[in-house]
């Protein structure tokens, strides 16, 4: 699988956007749950 044959100069920094977003998403997501669970107990 070739880097440079396949992806565009913005790909890289897509990659590091689409991370950080899926940790964000995962953090909220975990946050909510929690205070959901510590509501109903």
């Amino acid at each position: 699988m070739s880097i440079t044959y396949t992806t565009p100069p913005h790909t890289s920094r897509y990659i590091a956007f689409r991370i950080a977003w899926g940790l964000y998403y995962n953090h909220v997501i975990f946050v909510y749950h929690n205070r959901r669970m510590a509501i109903i107990a």
